[in-house]
């Protein structure tokens, strides 16, 4: 796939939202940037705020993000309360990790 066919694929999931001139983005839980990458291809010139909790992959998402102006990367989690939570990283994949316990089937 062809990164031009990756864009066309994921502009397709937007249902139309390339159409409008957004300016802001939130990118809740965004691991190592994987989404703040696509988006910040799609919306150029939306201003893209990212937040990641788990140090790991913060550390990737944080350098992809000093190299825009447009992107700002927040190290923490996003919640209906402000409260501090135990968040319980997954050992193997980043994206699992969860204030929510892993089970033995996701272990």
């Amino acid at each position: 796939m062809t990164k031009k066919q990756s864009i066309t694929n994921w502009d397709n999931r937007l249902l139309g939202l390339t159409e409008y001139p957004i300016q802001t983005i939130f990118d809740i839980g965004a691991n190592n940037g994987q989404s703040t990458k696509k988006l910040h291809q799609l919306f150029p010139n939306a201003n893209i705020y990212a937040f990641e909790p788990v140090d790991t992959a913060f550390s990737k998402l944080k350098r992809f993000a000093e190299g825009s102006s447009k992107i700002k990367a927040y190290n923490l989690a996003v919640g209906d309360e402000n409260t501090t939570v135990k968040f319980n990283k997954h050992p193997y994949f980043t994206l699992s990790s969860s204030v929510l316990k892993t089970t033995d089937s996701c272990a």
